[in-house]
């Protein structure tokens, strides 16, 4: 069978792709085929060893059996209305392509009320498995029966690394609170001055990267 999956691949986001290759990964354990909507369908299937289409191509939704909205946070609107639209169409053109669709392993909200509305419709019917409690919790108040998973990346065993004691790893995100990012700071500055070595890590550069610079001009 040929199991489709959908998210925010393909943007060099080390959390996504992660959760590809945990998914894809236990897919083709089972002798499945996978393939991925990506920003970047080439560089996907290199990375992952799947088979990859551009994510604004709804014609791809026609090669796989079954499709997959997961993992991550895609259900919310608070980043972008426009990103929640495009990830409840994928469903609905999968639908009415007459493919089987689960959301997977998804975190859900926050949203809108706007928002709330637009994933009532949408979701209605459709499996739903969520990563968190608080995700269940807030399916349940919007009428949406749903079941408890967790994030796929978990299933990735990490490499073996050497210890660093005095290494402290920083990861600023854009699209934070402003005092959320305040607080990091303040955090890294006193590490940093405690003779900790501090390291910004971009988990999506090009995106988090006007932040970290923020670190960098205040020499953390």
């Amino acid at each position: 069978m040929v199991v489709g999956v959908a998210g925010y691949y393909g943007f060099k986001n080390a959390g996504d792709e992660s959760i590809l290759e945990a998914i894809a990964r236990e897919l083709k354990a089972r002798g499945h085929q996978v393939l991925a909507l990506s920003g970047d369908p080439k560089r996907t299937a290199e990375a992952h060893g799947i088979r990859a289409a551009h994510r604004l191509n709804p014609l791809a939704l026609l090669q796989a059996n079954l499709w997959l909205l997961g993992g991550g946070g895609l259900l919310q609107d608070a980043t972008s209305s426009l990103s929640l639209l495009y990830y409840l169409s994928v469903l609905r053109a999968a639908r009415f392509f007459r493919k089987r669709v689960v959301v997977f392993n998804q975190s859900l909200g926050p949203l809108s009320p706007w928002g709330e509305r637009q994933v009532q419709r949408a979701l209605r019917g459709i499996p739903l498995i969520l990563r968190d409690q608080d995700s269940l919790d807030y399916a349940k108040r919007l009428g949406l029966p749903a079941t408890l998973g967790a994030d796929p990346a978990l299933l990735l065993t990490p490499p073996p690394v050497k210890r660093e004691e005095d290494l402290v790893l920083v990861i600023p995100r854009a699209g934070v609170e402003p005092e959320a990012i305040k607080n990091l700071y303040i955090t890294a500055n006193h590490l940093f001055h405690e003779g900790k070595q501090v390291l910004v890590l971009l988990l999506q550069p090009g995106y988090d990267d006007a932040i970290a610079k923020e670190f960098y001009l205040h020499r953390i």
